[in-house]
């Protein structure tokens, strides 16, 4: 049985917490304008993608 590491993110990387769940956030109500830009971008079609 391999060794047990367990790991906590310190005081510094808690502080961002606040910051990922905003971002988490944003891209949950973005996310099909994300995927839309991501195939646009895939496929050649940079800046074709509307807001």
């Amino acid at each position: 049985m391999p060794p047990k590491v367990e790991y906590t993110a310190s005081d510094v990387a808690r502080e961002l917490e606040s910051a990922f769940e905003q971002l988490g956030t944003w891209v949950e109500r973005h996310h099909e304008y994300i995927a839309a830009a991501q195939e646009a971008y895939d496929t050649g079609r940079v800046g074709v993608v509307a807001p």
